[in-house]
């Protein structure tokens, strides 16, 4: 999403090619620079969400604060309700939540109740 939407994370193409280049990769591979590139917007105050399927969700985060639990708790309600994109059906799936000083899990119905 990062590499064909640049200017929605307030990076040009050209930032992104020349992560790429300074670690000697193929644009778009899973390396050092995707790495670089995803930490240096998580520092910025974006959130990442993925979710493995049958693992659970995975959430890194900069910081906990009220407003990123807040946007986390709004985000685990529209999953278990079901948005155009996803709908979680198992309420019991496991949500990873990582940041600088935390690191935690909980249930993404948990997660929509505000219990974290």
């Amino acid at each position: 999403m990062v590499i064909k939407n640049p200017k929605r994370f307030a990076l040009t193409r050209e930032d992104i090619i020349a992560a790429y280049e300074r670690y000697q990769e193929k644009l778009g591979i899973e390396g050092q620079a995707r790495r670089e590139i995803l930490s240096g917007l998580i520092v910025r105050g974006w959130i990442r969400i993925r979710r493995y399927p049958d693992i659970g969700w995975s959430v890194n985060i900069s910081h906990l604060n009220t407003g990123t639990a807040s946007l986390l708790v709004d985000w685990a309600r529209t999953m278990l309700q079901g948005s155009d994109e996803f709908h979680e059906h198992d309420s019991y799936m496991p949500v990873r939540i990582t940041g600088e000083r935390c690191c935690f899990e909980v249930t993404i119905s948990e997660l929509a109740e505000g219990i974290y």
